[in-house]
């Protein structure tokens, strides 16, 4: 009994040895973004470490949880932390609380013009049993960058929403995965956005600020250190916008007294359209969009003003 005890220790050890730079327990990553509602455009940092191992449905995995508060700082995406990661083979699988059946995330064997599924389950409150989102994942390209000092493989990658059930989450977008730590301009794991039929309004423009595991360390340069600077807290200034939602033809009220740069991003931070704003109120026309949330922002002589658009 003592052997076969010993045996099945090994086996999961081994296991788990496979990649022991992805998810070794004490890794931690921070996420510098900003939030709607209220309290609009204050800046605040998300922390999420790998705390143990564990197993989860016969499987060893690594356990990523929030630390401090709130106890779920993303509430726009489809899953909720806790999350349970393997890798095999140079593939990343993910698990959640909700819902715990393992499904890829990442594989970082592909090359460029590979595809594979990614699919996640977006908990709707009141709403029965969960869809499912499913996204058809391109490989655009693959290379090899400098992080922390040292090299990791990255992806650029295309996510095409082909779900059966439509949901809120976009129908497009891209991410840029880097090997060991994740995606850098959303969370760890590119999650769409949750919900039927509605708007979150909650954290926007999620940027990787740090990266901390017992083999490798990086600081985004953009940031500079792991901690909030006193810029980080200024609040940004509201945008009018009207109408909104909109079809895609909109205004932005301003009290400019000339003109100043303005551009439409997406919710993890992509530009997907930029133009001049004249003095006084300036319609822009963008129904070329897909339809979804956007985020505007534009500079004014009193700081940058931002704001939120939905195109129907």
């Amino acid at each position: 009994m003592k052997y076969l005890s010993f045996l099945l220790f090994f086996c999961a050890q081994g296991l788990m040895a496979q990649n022991p730079t992805w998810f070794e327990t004490g890794t931690s990553w921070s996420y510098n973004y900003q939030i709607w509602g209220p309290i609009f455009g204050e800046t605040r940092i998300a922390t999420f470490e790998i705390t143990e191992e564990v197993e989860l449905n016969g499987q060893l995995c690594a356990k990523m949880e929030v630390v401090g508060e709130p106890e779920n700082p993303f509430v726009c995406m489809s899953a909720a932390p806790n999350y349970y990661f393997y890798t095999s083979n140079d593939s990343v699988f993910y698990a959640t609380d909700y819902d715990s059946i393992f499904r890829l995330a990442y594989n970082f064997n592909a090359g460029q013009g590979d595809t594979w599924e990614f699919s996640t389950p977006v908990e709707v409150p009141g709403e029965g049993e969960a869809p499912v989102d499913t996204f058809l994942v391109t490989v655009l390209s693959v290379s090899n960058a400098e992080i922390g000092g040292q090299m990791r493989k990255v992806m650029e990658l295309e996510y095409e929403n082909i779900s059966t059930v439509m949901t809120s989450s976009p129908q497009f977008f891209e991410a840029t995965a880097y090997e060991q730590v994740g995606a850098m301009e959303t969370f760890f794991i590119p999650f769409p956005q949750s919900g039927y039929d509605w708007v979150c309004d909650g954290e926007i423009l999620v940027v990787l600020q740090c990266f901390e595991s017992p083999s490798l360390s990086y600081v985004n340069p953009e940031f500079g250190s792991c901690v909030l600077s006193s810029v980080d807290r200024n609040r940004e200034l509201a945008l009018d916008i009207f109408p909104n939602p909109s079809n895609g033809r909109f205004n932005i009220g301003n009290s400019y007294n000339e003109t100043r740069q303005f551009r439409i991003l997406t919710l993890s931070g992509q530009e997907v359209y930029t133009a001049a704003v004249l003095p006084g109120i300036s319609e822009i026309n963008v129904e070329g969009l897909a339809s979804g949330m956007y985020l505007l922002q534009t500079q004014s002589i009193d700081g940058q003003r931002t704001g939120k658009l939905v195109i129907e």
